[in-house]
C-alpha cells in the first residue's frame, strides 16, 4: 500500500450522512441502530464543526475547535457519538483544511484581520497577498461585497457608521457588520454627520476619507474576479483560503479534532480538498504525528491513470476512481462511434471533448478566476526579471503563455514541494507544454521553456541539476532564486486545481451531452468504456497499493445519483433505439418551444440532456408535481453551469424562463399527452437495463478491494439528480421498514427465500431488492473483513461461447475463506420479453472459470441461501453462470 501503516481502525464500509440544522447529531444518533442492522461498519458525517449560520453543508466552517449548535453542539455530539461506540461501529468525519467561511458576525479571526490589517495575528492565517500588483491594494484587503459600484452604493447612503449596544462602532451595509478603526473617539452627532446625505455627494467625503483609512478596501462584488487579493475556495468570495502550511495555524485549526481522535470518538477523517493546500504531502504528515496514525482518506480526484501520490500519510482516495471504473463497464465501448455520430446529427455538436474543455478552462480563467492568474503572472514577471536571460520577456507575454499552458494542462494538479518533482509531476508539465506549443506556433517558444523551468524548480546544490544546467545553457541558480521559484510552483499548483474543476466539472460537463453517465467527478467523457481486464486489472491495483481507499458510486458532490447513471449507461447499447426514439419525442414536443431571437429554447444540445436524465431519473410512481420541479430545477443549474445562454453570474431569464416552460409542457401540459406515451416504452426497457446494472454495480462495489462507502440512502434507489437534488431528506423510517422486511426474507430458507426474491424481483419499484443485496453484502463484509480487507483479488476468466452478452468475475482470497462475485455487464439488449429477469436460462451454458483448488469447495449464494457445487474435470473447474444466476441477476459466493 502507499507508504501508510495499516491503521488503528479500518472500517469495513462507511456510510456517509449530511448532518445539518435539518438532520442534527440527535437524528444521527436515532437512526445508528438502522445503520447497525444494515451492516454498516463506520458512520460517515459530512462536516459539523461551527459553520456560517444555516449551512446545510458545513464547508463554509468558522470554528474548528466546536461544534456547529445547529446540529445540536458538543452535548449531542458526545451523546451520538457514544451510541456509535455502543453499536460497535466506528465513525469518520469530514474535515475542512483549506478554507473557512468569512461572515465577520460568526468569524473572530477574520473580523480581526479587518480590524487590524497585517498587525492582527491571523493576518498570517489566511492566504492574502499583502503586496500585489495594484499599488493602491498594497496592505489592504479588497472585500468585494457590494451590489454595485463603490461610489455609487456609498453616495446612496448605503453604508453607515452606527453604534453597537456594546459601544463598538460599526459600518453597516444591509447585513454586513464590519469593524471601523476611527482616529478619535466619535459621539453620536458626529456620526450622523458623517454617513452623509443622499443626494449630497459632498456629504460624504468625510465618510469616504474614513474607508479609504481602513485595512480593507470596499468593492463591487463583479471586481472579486479581476482584482481580488485573497486566495479563495474556487471563486467562491465568501470562502477564504488557510495557510494551514503554517505551523501556527494548523495547530489552531486542529485541538478539537485532535482531541475526538485522541478520546476514540473519530477514528477516521476525510480531508476535504487537499489539492487547495499549499504543501498537501506535508498536511498529512502532520495529521498523521497528530492523529497518532487514525484512519484518512483524501477527497482527491484523479485524471484519467493518474496515480495518488505515494508520499502521502493517507489510506487513499474517497473513490471518485472507483465510480468511474465500475460505470464505464456498463458502457459499450464497441458503440462509441455511433453515439458521437447521433450526437452531432441531433445536436449539431462535432467539437472534441479535449477543445472543449480547452475553451472552457479559457472561459473560467478570463472571468471568475482572472485575478489569481494574474498574480502568477506578476510572480513570474518578477523572477523573469531578476535573471538577465529572462527579463526581456514581458508582463503580457508571460500572462498569455501561463494562460495556454493551464488550459492545457492535463490533471488537477502537480506536487512540486521542498522536496522537488517526480516524474509524474514532469510528465503533467512537459505534456501541457507540448500541448500549449502544439496550439499557439506563432507563440515564442523560449517563453514555454522558461515556464517549464520555473515550474520544475532545481536544487542549486544538486549535482544532477548542475550537470542539466550546464546542458540546458541556463546559469546556476542562488538559493533566493531558487526558493522564488519553488515557491510560485507550489502556488501555481494551487490554481490549476480549482482551475480544472470549474472548467471540467462546472462548465464542460453541462456543455458535452453526449452520454450524460459519463460526466462524472473524476471521469473523462472521451474515454467511453472500461474493459472487464482493465477493471481487474485497476482492482488488483488498489488491493496493492491502497487496499483501505473507500470505493464509492455516489456522494454528496455527483451529478448524478448512481442508480440514475447506470439507466443512461444502458444508451450505449442501443444506439439505433435510443436515436430513433430521442429524434420521435424531439419532434412531438417542438410546439413546447420557445423561439427567443430567432432561436428555439431550449436549443437542441439542452433538449438532447434532458431526455437523458429524464430516462434516467424517471421515478416508479411517474410524474408528479414534485418531479416536475425537480426537473425543472436541474436544467436551469444546467444551463447555468453551462454559461452558454445563462450564468449565475448573468442569468438570462427569457432562456431559463423558455426551459421551466418546456419541462413543464412536456411532463404535465399539452404535450404530454403525445410524448409520454411515446416515452413509455423505452423508458420501461431502460429501466430494466438500469435495474441489472444497478444490482451488478452494488455486489462490485461490496466485493472489490476497497472500502466501500454509501451515500445516505442509496440503499434503495438513487434516482436523484445533482445537487442540492441529491441532498434532500431521507425517509429512513421507511428505509427501516424495508430493513425489516428484508431480514425476514433472509431468516427463509432457501426455497422459501428464492420465492419471496423473485417477488421483489418482479416487482422492484420499492427498491427493496437492492437493499437486501445491500444489507446482505454489508454484513458478509462485517462479518469477514479479513477477506475484503486483507484477502488477495483474483480475476476470474469466463467462458459465455457465443453470447455477446459479458460476465464479471473475481474471487477475494485468505486462507480462512473465499469469496466470488458474478455479475453481468452490458446485456441491456437482451432485456426483452424473449429474455426475463434473472436471465438464467441466457447463461445456461456460459462458465465461470476457477483455479482447482477453488473447485473442490462448496458455495452458498449469500443473498438467495442456495449452495452451489462447482464441476471439476481433470485440473480444471468451473460454476455455470446459470446455476449461479437461477434467482438473481447477480451472485456473491462464499466458501461454506
Amino acid at each position: 500500500m502507499g507508504q501508510q501503516p495499516r491503521p488503528a481502525h479500518v472500517p469495513s464500509s462507511t456510510y456517509r450522512l449530511q448532518v445539518n440544522g435539518g438532520f442534527t447529531l440527535n437524528d444521527a444518533r436515532g437512526i445508528v441502530p438502522y445503520l447497525q442492522r444494515l451492516g454498516v461498519g463506520a458512520v460517515y458525517t459530512s462536516p459539523y464543526f461551527a459553520a456560517e449560520p444555516g449551512s446545510t453543508h458545513g464547508y463554509d466552517v468558522t470554528d474548528h475547535n466546536a461544534i456547529n449548535p445547529e446540529v445540536g453542539g458538543i452535548e449531542a455530539h458526545t451523546a451520538f457519538t457514544d451510541a456509535v461506540a455502543a453499536a460497535n461501529l466506528q465513525h469518520v468525519v469530514d474535515f475542512v483544511p483549506n478554507h473557512m467561511g468569512i461572515s465577520t458576525a460568526t468569524n473572530p479571526w477574520w473580523r480581526d484581520v479587518l480590524a487590524r490589517g497585517q498587525q492582527s495575528p491571523y493576518a498570517r492565517f489566511f492566504d492574502i497577498e499583502w503586496y500585489p500588483f495594484k499599488t493602491e491594494l498594497r496592505r489592504k484587503l479588497l472585500l468585494p461585497i457590494l451590489g454595485d459600484q463603490y461610489g455609487n452604493v456609498l453616495e446612496r447612503g448605503e453604508l453607515q457608521l452606527e453604534r453597537e449596544p456594546s459601544g463598538e462602532i460599526v459600518l453597516r451595509y444591509f447585513d454586513h457588520r464590519l469593524p471601523v478603526a476611527l482616529p478619535h473617539a466619535v459621539q453620536d452627532a458626529e456620526l450622523q454627520r458623517l454617513n452623509g446625505v443622499p443626494g449630497q455627494p459632498s456629504s460624504f467625503d468625510a465618510l469616504h476619507e474614513v474607508l479609504e483609512a481602513q485595512a480593507y478596501r470596499l468593492a463591487y462584488w463583479r471586481t472579486a474576479a479581476h482584482e481580488i487579493n485573497y486566495r479563495r475556495f474556487f471563486d467562491i468570495n465568501t470562502l477564504a483560503g488557510l495557510r494551514v502550511e503554517d505551523p501556527a495555524v494548523f495547530d489552531a485549526i486542529h485541538v478539537l479534532l485532535a482531541r475526538l481522535i485522541h478520546e476514540g470518538r473519530v477514528t477516521g477523517v476525510r480531508i476535504d480538498h487537499p489539492d487547495g493546500l499549499f504543501d498537501p504531502a506535508k498536511y498529512f504528515a502532520s495529521l498523521q504525528a497528530l492523529a497518532g496514525g487514525v484512519y484518512v482518506v483524501a477527497e482527491k480526484i484523479l485524471s484519467g491513470r493518474e496515480r495518488l501520490p505515494r508520499g502521502w500519510a493517507v489510506h487513499g482516495t474517497t473513490g471518485y476512481n472507483f465510480l468511474n471504473q465500475v460505470n464505464g463497464l456498463f458502457v459499450e465501448p464497441a458503440n462509441a462511434r455511433r453515439m458521437r455520430r447521433l450526437y452531432t446529427k441531433l445536436t449539431g455538436r462535432e467539437q472534441s471533448f479535449d477543445d472543449l474543455l480547452y475553451d472552457t478552462k479559457r472561459l473560467i480563467m478570463d472571468t471568475s478566476m482572472a485575478s489569481e492568474l494574474t498574480v502568477l503572472a506578476h510572480m513570474l514577471d518578477r523572477i523573469g526579471e531578476n535573471n538577465r536571460r529572462t527579463r526581456d520577456f514581458t508582463l503580457n507575454s508571460l500572462r498569455d503563455a501561463l494562460v495556454e499552458v493551464v488550459a492545457c494542462f492535463p490533471i488537477y494538479r502537480t506536487y512540486v514541494d521542498e522536496g522537488g518533482w517526480v516524474p509524474d509531476d514532469r510528465a503533467s508539465v512537459e505534456r501541457a507544454i507540448v500541448r500549449a506549443r502544439r496550439r499557439n506556433p506563432a507563440m515564442d517558444a523560449t517563453i514555454f521553456d522558461f515556464i517549464r523551468e520555473v515550474l520544475l524548480p532545481r536544487d542549486p546544490g544538486d549535482v544532477l541539476a548542475s550537470v542539466y544546467e550546464r546542458r540546458s545553457g541556463y546559469p546556476p541558480l542562488d538559493a533566493a532564486e531558487s526558493a522564488e521559484r519553488l515557491r510560485f510552483s507550489m502556488k501555481f499548483q494551487q490554481y490549476t486545481g480549482p482551475l480544472q474543476a470549474k472548467g471540467l466539472e462546472d462548465t464542460a460537463f453541462y456543455r458535452h451531452n453526449l452520454l450524460l453517465s459519463l460526466n462524472e467527478v473524476g471521469g473523462d467523457p472521451s474515454r467511453f468504456g472500461v474493459a472487464a481486464e482493465e477493471f481487474h486489472e485497476l482492482n488488483q491495483q488498489r488491493r496493492q497499493d491502497w487496499p483501505f481507499e473507500m470505493i464509492a458510486t455516489a456522494t454528496h458532490d455527483t451529478k448524478l445519483g448512481e442508480d440514475v447513471r447506470t439507466r443512461i449507461d444502458a444508451l450505449s447499447e442501443l444506439p439505433d433505439e435510443w436515436g430513433r426514439d430521442v429524434s420521435r419525442w424531439m419532434r412531438l414536443a417542438r410546439t413546447a418551444r420557445t423561439i427567443l431571437d430567432g432561436e428555439p429554447a431550449p436549443d437542441r444540445n439542452d433538449e438532447y440532456r434532458f431526455y437523458q436524465a429524464l430516462l434516467g431519473a424517471w421515478p416508479p410512481e411517474g410524474v408528479t408535481p414534485a418531479f416536475v420541479e425537480r426537473m425543472q430545477a436541474y436544467m436551469i443549474k444546467s444551463i447555468k453551469e453551462a454559461k452558454l445562454h445563462s450564468s449565475w453570474i448573468n442569468p438570462e431569464e427569457g432562456y431559463e424562463n423558455a426551459v421551466r416552460t418546456y419541462v413543464e409542457r412536456v411532463l404535465s401540459g399539452p404535450e404530454s399527452a403525445k410524448v409520454l406515451p411515446a416515452f413509455a416504452s423505452f423508458q420501461q426497457r431502460i429501466a430494466r437495463a438500469g435495474l441489472v446494472n444497478s444490482l451488478a454495480q452494488v455486489v462490485l462495489k461490496v466485493a472489490s478491494p476497497g472500502v466501500p462507502d454509501f451515500y445516505q440512502g442509496t440503499e434503495l434507489w438513487d434516482f436523484s439528480l445533482v445537487d442540492p437534488d441529491n441532498r434532500r431528506p431521507v425517509d429512513f423510517d421507511r428505509r427501516a421498514r424495508v430493513l425489516d422486511r428484508v431480514e425476514r426474507i433472509l431468516a427463509l430458507e432457501p426455497d422459501a427465500r428464492a420465492g419471496a426474491i423473485a417477488s421483489l424481483l418482479a416487482a422492484p419499484q420499492d427498491g427493496a431488492i437492492k437493499l437486501l443485496l445491500t444489507a446482505a453484502g454489508l454484513r458478509l463484509r462485517r462479518s469477514r473483513s479479513d477477506i475484503f480487507l486483507d484477502g488477495e483479488y483474483l480475476p476470474l476468466a469466463t467462458d459465455t461461447a457465443a453470447l455477446p452478452a459479458q460476465v464479471v468475475a473475481f474471487a477475494r482470497l485468505t486462507d480462512g475463506g473465499a469469496v466470488i462475485a458474478v455479475v453481468p455487464h452490458r446485456v441491456g439488449r437482451f432485456l426483452d420479453a424473449d429474455h426475463p429477469l434473472p436471465l438464467a436460462d441466457m447463461w445456461k451454458t456460459s462458465r465461470v472459470l476457477l483455479p482447482k483448488s477453488l473447485g473442490a469447495q462448496t458455495y452458498r449464494d449469500v443473498f438467495t441461501g442456495a449452495e452451489l457445487q462447482p464441476v471439476s474435470a481433470a485440473e480444471s473447474a468451473w460454476i455455470f453462470v446459470g446455476q449461479a444466476l437461477r434467482t438473481l441477476p447477480v451472485s456473491l459466493l462464499v466458501a461454506v
